[in-house]
């Protein structure tokens, strides 16, 4: 079997978002690593209810939803993360956008996480 090859440099993209007054701002879209994910991955287990079996049946809140990941891996034109505030005042379309590619960025498939789940669970009936 052909050995498994890998690259430990964290994927980028460029994005280039254009201010109220017609100024472009080059931000970068950055991997996030095992532990940042993780910690993403924690902190969005809160925003949901659970049943007793550990299946979620609803959302508590949606505040942040995007916010939460983008403020770990999105990084102005001085490589400081954009905080949560300034996600905040973003407009909507211009969020959900960034919060797409920044799940391809970091491997972010909601199938694979419940998969992954529901792999795990079915492991130790």
């Amino acid at each position: 079997m052909d050995p498994i090859k890998l690259s430990l440099k964290r994927e980028e993209l460029k994005v280039v978002l254009e201010t109220p007054e017609g100024v472009d701002k080059v931000y970068t879209l950055r991997e996030m690593s095992g532990r940042e994910r993780d910690t993403y991955l924690t902190k969005m287990g809160d925003k949901f209810r659970y049943n007793s079996q550990g299946q979620v049946t609803g959302v508590k809140t949606f505040e942040g939803m995007h916010s939460i990941l983008l403020e770990r891996c999105l990084y102005d034109e001085n490589n400081k993360l954009v905080s949560m505030t300034d996600l905040q005042n973003f407009p909507s379309r211009v969020l959900s956008e960034l919060f797409s590619a920044a799940q391809k960025i970091n491997a972010l498939n909601q199938k694979m996480e419940g998969d992954e789940v529901k792999n795990a669970s079915e492991a130790s009936d």
